[in-house]
């Protein structure tokens, strides 16, 4: 799996959603990572869409991407 680096994904959501937070946590966060681990994100932000909704919102912004993503 090829993916951009964490920080160009962080900045997208940042630019996208302006959280509050962001975390990452999962095999990366520990350094632990293999080849094909995911990116596991614990996104907090505040908004008047239904939990559901957000999730969608977020996949959409990476619809096209190539690699596994955890996003809480």
């Amino acid at each position: 799996m090829v993916e951009p680096p964490v920080d160009e994904i962080v900045q997208k959501i940042v630019e996208t959603f302006h959280p509050r937070r962001i975390v990452m946590f999962g095999s990366r966060a520990r350094g632990e990572q293999g080849t094909d681990s995911d990116l596991d994100l614990f996104v907090e932000m505040e908004s008047d869409k239904p939990p559901r909704q957000r999730v969608r919102a977020m996949h959409e912004l990476f619809s096209r991407r190539r690699w596994a993503m955890d996003l809480v």
